[in-house]
């Protein structure tokens, strides 16, 4: 068989008529001849033809039958069947078609018209199957597009994540620094005082000096443990919603604090200033690290895209209550966005800044973490020169 050619199985249990269309058809097609329906219906499934031509009356089982086994078969259903018969009947050829056939030449027939029809089957056979292959491979390509923007949303989140660590350890740097410090100078001064008392040398103005010392070492050493505590116990808390996998109920207010205290390192070395505005005991259900993500990228897209050359600008968060939803309010004092540039603000690797590395993610992840996560939605005014603003809106209770 020519592996180059259409494949044509033909069924019927004349020898003649399978002789005759063997003869039409030989020099343009693979042709492959079964005397029954089972064989007809065997020899399918073994080499999956690109069409079918079947006769109707045939002894075991007709044509009506064979094409009900053909279409009831996930792995031949979609192969085109032709009825090639004497029956001529109008009603003959409704049941045929109703069956599932691609069309019903009755005989005699004549030989360039079923040639014809059949070479147009094929050729409609031909594009869909390139339809299918097409359609499959851009699927793919699709998949794949997707499984990669998700890898590099991933990315993204990790690289903020270590952006945290580090600002977090530099930050923690300076009080533990400073306890560390305090702590030596404590030590020398209490083995100097153990000294002078071993020798009967200590007098009341020294020791007056030491337990000074000792007061003013000790709040010293206890505001920076305090400050490293606060910084640690923020980091975790943040850090460890990362996974946005939680859902649980909590104190907003309290949590969008604790997300600037971790951000802070950012902050003061950016220059700008960050305000929040939110009722004490506003408590909502939902996911919180999805606002440590939302907070922290709104807060990296302003700092690099809002004041230019400028290096103190004010960025607020502003909350509140509206019936059973909350809305938040993210703006900065920056230069504001166009219009045009408004309208791709959320999509997918859109920046500004790509000569500068940017991936064009920050605002994509808000967009999805606001609809997908917190089940809300999000807009953006541009306001050009007086700054942009974000607003979510989403429910209290998810």
């Amino acid at each position: 068989m020519d592996e180059k050619k259409q494949v044509i199985l033909i069924i019927d249990d004349s020898e003649i008529n399978r002789a005759l269309l063997n003869h039409l058809l030989m020099g343009e097609y693979s042709i492959l001849l079964a005397n029954d329906g089972y064989q007809g219906v065997e020899m399918a499934l073994k080499h999956l033809p690109d069409l079918i031509l079947l006769d109707i009356l045939m002894p075991n089982i007709d044509g009506y039958e064979t094409i009900k086994i053909i279409k009831n078969n996930e792995l031949i259903s979609k192969i085109p069947v032709v009825f090639i018969s004497g029956l001529d009947s109008v009603e003959d050829e409704r049941i045929g078609l109703d069956l599932g056939a691609t069309d019903y030449i009755s005989r005699p027939f004549a030989p360039p018209i079923v040639i014809a029809r059949i070479r147009n089957i094929l050729i409609s056979v031909k594009q869909r199957d390139l339809v299918e292959k097409q359609t499959k491979e851009l699927k793919e390509a699709y998949e794949s597009l997707k499984h990669s923007q998700n890898q590099l949303i991933e990315a993204e989140k990790f690289i903020y994540l270590g952006e945290l660590v580090a600002g977090v350890a530099h930050e923690l740097n300076t009080p533990i620094g400073i306890g560390v410090t305090t702590a030596s100078h404590l030590r020398d001064v209490t083995n100097k005082i153990s000294d002078a008392f071993s020798n009967n040398t200590l007098k009341k103005s020294k020791f007056d000096h030491y337990v000074k010392s000792i007061n003013d070492s000790s709040n010293l050493i206890l505001s920076s443990l305090q400050r490293s505590s606060e910084l640690i116990k923020s980091f975790k808390l943040v850090a460890a919603d990362q996974g946005l996998s939680e859902k649980k109920s909590f104190n907003l207010n309290d949590y969008l604090n604790s997300i600037l205290t971790v951000l802070n390192p950012e902050i003061k070395k950016s220059g700008h200033i960050v305000n929040v505005k939110c009722p004490e005991q506003l408590c909502i259900t939902n996911y919180p690290g999805a606002f440590s993500s939302i907070i922290a990228n709104f807060f990296m897209n302003s700092q690099k895209h809002a004041y230019k050359d400028r290096t103190k600008g004010e960025m607020n968060i502003i909350v509140s209550e509206e019936d059973q939803d909350v809305v938040l309010i993210f703006k900065d004092n920056g230069q504001g966005i166009t219009s045009a540039l408004e309208k791709k603000i959320f999509e997918p690797f859109f920046t500004t800044k790509r000569n500068e590395g940017r991936a064009g993610l920050g605002l994509h992840i808000v967009y999805n973490t606001v609809v997908n996560i917190l089940k809300g939605n999000i807009r953006c005014e541009g306001n050009p020169g007086k700054g942009a603003q974000f607003i979510i809106r989403f429910p209290n209770k998810i």
